[in-house]
């Protein structure tokens, strides 16, 4: 159940929000007056009685001899004309349940001839007055030549607020006793502390138990733990989450049933929700809608463990939940690249025809084909930091490549980008670190591994490398909640036919002589068509924190993409996230799918050739 907010706090929040809020407004009722030429006493500043001898009129107040002006409500200046009352006086309540927000406090005064203003029976400032004590029969300094029509502006000492209810007082003083009119009305208005970013970092453990399906076989032995992680971004407008999974996908359902729960979690809608993986192969798969095909053709629980799915889900949203009770304020963002050496390179490889000559996966045994040049990748790493004032909160980094070093081993593990993040945690004295995959579809370590064990933890330190490059070069700028902005792009992705019809689909299923690992291939491939038939539409989200970008993409995405991003940001920082809903399988680039390969395969890439102009219109979009 979500919580009920009062119409006090939400008119609160809401004034908060806009950075003013009005106490007093012009031609406001209720104002207390006395115009009798009496002086009263001190207490006449700190508190509200109501009664003889004060009467209670609306604003503007006054008198104007020739009656050549209106007035709401219509003083006296005694019985001679001559020898007018030298001071009328004047104080209204008002309410503030929160003093301690407010950041100035100022006052319109609209006065003719002067005025001494007092909060709470302490003098906030004079308008047209002289120095020194004031009394009962002290005149203003300065006679005001002609009509009251703009107000002068008084700052007021926030400090004196009280909560509940304060007294603002003001005593009006004539030039001199002849004066033929006075005239008040004044506006309050609190500018208001801006609450500041913040962030609530939340974790919990994503391993599966030995016994449940992995993406490829069986959980077998426990190697290193995998870990969900993610922040809560709060600012202007509902809550921004990311959430990253050492699991190799989140798909269709799977990512249904992540965001309700996380969007709960925050209280939030789940177009503010992004769910990640960083694709390890040796980890779970999520997908609802494969396992509900499976499961009707007797094969449930055979893509994964529903329970230790559901489990995971829910242990996620009640971390993130018990994060938001105590968030951090944020007051700078920094922003930096480093080079990462010896990790990426482009799988695809073409022959002298512009076909796919070599593809080059993440660990390649063929040393000639190692030999070949790295191709087209993205070398730099980027990383934006959230920081209290100096002290560094939250590290988020972005790398574009598959992250496998070796896997099939039958032990969950989070291979080398999740070391280089422990390898970074640590360094960093515990400051959390949440990493992302960027469009690395094409891109793997292959040429810089031939598949040894001993290579995962080379991979990890020079990944830590980039990464402390990236945090070393900071730029760090102030921000507020202002400056976090969330777009979110629709894409109708095409669907690929190319690969089977959904009657072949349907009787891969049934066939006994189909492999298991067909068959989930097979319902991954049917649940992505389901979806499309149905018109579900994919998500790229576009952050804003002040001038530092970050997209959040579906699928596969290859690096082109990526490179793409970053020419329409011109000299602006972007960074990119792919691996979102696992659906769609690999995106590539039209051109990618006349040149062959594994990747623009039918049994890859569930999307159409035609995808890259309707991705490519969402960047732009979220980037302009």
């Amino acid at each position: 159940m979500k919580p009920v907010v009062s119409i006090l706090t939400f008119l609160f929040l809401l004034v908060t929000a806009s950075g003013e809020r009005p106490l007093i407004s012009k031609g406001a009722d209720g104002w207390q007056y006395r115009d009798d030429g009496k002086e009263p006493g001190h207490e006449w500043r700190t508190r509200v009685v109501d009664g003889d001898p004060w009467r209670v009129g609306a604003a503007p107040l006054g008198y104007e001899t020739d009656e050549s002006v209106s007035f709401a409500t219509t003083l006296s200046f005694g019985e001679d004309a001559s020898a007018k009352h030298a001071v009328t006086y004047f104080r209204k309540a008002f309410e503030i349940e929160r003093p301690s927000a407010v950041e100035t406090l100022v006052a319109e005064v609209l006065v003719d001839d002067g005025a001494v203003v007092y909060l709470n029976g302490e003098e906030m400032g004079r308008v047209r007055m002289p120095e020194g004590r004031v009394s009962g029969e002290t005149l203003a300094a300065e006679k005001l030549r002609g009509e009251v029509t703009e107000g002068v502006k008084v700052t007021l000492d926030p400090e004196h607020l009280r909560g509940g209810t304060n007294v603002l007082a003001v005593s009006v003083h004539q030039s001199d006793r002849t004066s033929s009119d006075l005239a008040f009305d004044l506006a309050l208005t609190a500018h208001l502390r801006q609450p500041p970013l913040q962030i609530a970092y939340f974790e919990c453990d994503a391993t599966p138990p030995i016994g449940t399906p992995l993406a490829y076989d069986e959980m077998t032995w426990e190697d290193l733990p995998l870990s969900c992680r993610g922040v809560a971004l709060l600012g202007e407008g509902l809550p921004v989450v990311l959430c990253v999974l050492d699991w190799i996908g989140v798909a269709n359902e799977g990512q249904d049933a992540w965001k309700e729960a996380l969007a709960e979690a925050a209280d939030t809608t789940t177009d503010r929700v992004v769910v990640h993986t960083l694709h390890q192969h040796d980890a779970p798969v999520c997908d609802f809608t494969a396992h509900k095909i499976l499961a009707a053709h007797g094969l449930g629980g055979e893509l994964f463990d529903p329970v230790f799915m559901r489990r995971t889900i829910a242990n996620a949203a009640t971390a993130l939940q018990a994060s938001l009770r105590d968030p951090q304020p944020i007051t700078h963002l920094g922003h930096g690249k480093g080079e990462v050496e010896e990790v990426a390179s482009n799988r695809r490889l073409l022959g002298p025809d512009g076909k796919v000559a070599h593809t080059r996966y993440t660990a390649c045994k063929d040393p000639e084909v190692r030999a070949l040049p790295i191709g087209t990748v993205d070398p730099m790493l980027r990383a934006i930091g959230f920081y209290t004032e100096d002290a560094l909160q939250l590290v988020l980094t972005f790398y574009a490549t598959h992250p496998q070093s070796y896997y099939r081993t039958g032990g969950a593990n989070p291979d080398f980008p999740g070391i280089a993040r422990q390898l970074r945690e640590t360094a960093m004295g515990g400051v959390p670190h949440i990493h992302f995959n960027g469009a690395g579809g094409d891109i793997g370590a292959g040429k810089w591994n031939d598949g040894d064990p001993s290579n995962r933890l080379k991979l990890a330190e020079r990944l830590a490398a980039g990464m402390a490059a990236a945090v070393s070069s900071m730029e760090k700028t102030p921000i507020g909640r202002a400056d976090l902005q969330w777009q979110v792009e629709s894409m109708h992705l095409p669907i690929s036919t190319a690969f089977a019809s959904t009657e072949e689909l349907e009787t891969q299923l049934k066939d006994p002589e189909v492999t298991l690992l067909a068959k989930k291939g097979a319902a991954a491939y049917l649940a992505w068509h389901w979806r499309g038939e149905v018109g579900h539409a994919q998500q790229l989200s576009g952050l804003q924190l002040g001038s530092v970008r970050a997209l959040f993409g579906p699928g596969e995405m290859v690096v082109g993409y990526q490179l793409f991003a970053q020419e329409v940001a011109g000299d602006a920082f972007v960074a990119f996230a792919s691996y979102g809903d696992y659906g769609p399988g690999y995106i590539c680039l039209t051109a990618q799918y006349e040149e062959g390969g594994y990747e623009s395969s039918p049994r890859a890439s569930r999307v159409a050739p035609e995808v890259e102009p309707i991705v490519k219109k969402a960047i732009q979009a979220l980037l302009h």
